[in-house]
């Protein structure tokens, strides 16, 4: 009777031995894309035996490309969350959880946002990609009653800055790219004869031709100085030239 006791606890023991640290997991998602801004709120469900349990999880969110992981440690079957902000490529993603040797994996979306910040300091327009692709709207500035077009190109992160120019006064200018606009009045621009406009900080030789010493020359410099130089010497050159000629006619003549 013992003995047939004893073999029934360690059958018991064994199968308890067997059944235990059986798990099964899955990670939820609120749905299933999501924008810049937004928080992602998952759930790691993780089961053992069929029944709920806490644990310490790795989480890692990657996009398609991996070119952006973000690695977290979550505790099973809580809610958590991830901001989804303006640096994370827009595609698909995976987010994966990891315990012990159980895996696994699920994929959601990222959409494109094309965003952009604007900001004027003294006479300069600021514009700043807020978005998670390359801000490649046209953009339209209106200087008192003067609106011009600009077409843009700024990468994830980047910003252009662009040097608002006109006759001296106080102007309101309105910045606007068809989706959002912004406004800014009473601003004080110094002058330029009768241009108006905006120039890139960024081009090259962006000094030379808005002349940033002494702004009201800006008129005067649409012709670069290195090419007027050299045509005054080839004028020059032409002269002199003409003027040899001319005497060495004369000497042969009195020849």
């Amino acid at each position: 009777m013992k003995i047939k006791i004893w073999m029934f606890c360690f059958v018991i023991i064994i199968g308890c031995v067997f059944v235990s640290g059986k798990y099964s997991m899955d990670i939820l998602l609120d749905k299933d894309a999501y924008s810049v801004g937004d928080n992602l709120v998952f759930i790691v469900r993780l089961l053992e035996n069929g029944i709920p349990v806490s644990r310490e999880v790795k989480v890692q969110f990657s996009d398609i490309l991996n070119n952006k992981k973000i690695s977290m440690v979550v505790m099973s079957n809580e809610e958590n969350s991830l901001l989804i902000s303006n640096d994370f490529p827009s595609g698909y993603w995976n987010v994966e959880a990891f315990y012990g040797n159980e895996t696994t994996k699920k994929s959601f979306l990222i959409n494109e946002d094309m965003d952009a910040e604007f900001s004027i300091e003294n006479d300069t327009l600021i514009i700043k990609n807020t978005g998670n692709v390359r801000y490649t709207r046209t953009i339209y500035i209106t200087i008192g009653n003067v609106t011009k077009s600009y077409a843009q190109d700024i990468k994830v992160g980047g910003e252009k800055r662009l040097k608002l120019i006109s006759p001296k006064g106080r102007y309101d200018i309105k910045v606007h790219d068809g989706e959002k606009s912004f406004i800014k009045k009473d601003v004080q621009l110094f002058g330029t004869g009768k241009v108006v406009g905006a120039l890139d900080e960024g081009l090259i030789g962006y000094s030379g031709f808005a002349g940033v010493a002494n702004p009201a020359n800006i008129e005067n410099r649409l012709f670069p100085k290195n090419r007027l130089r050299t045509a005054l010497i080839f004028v020059a050159s032409v002269v002199v030239l003409l003027i040899l000629l001319f005497i060495n006619k004369k000497v042969k003549g009195k020849k």
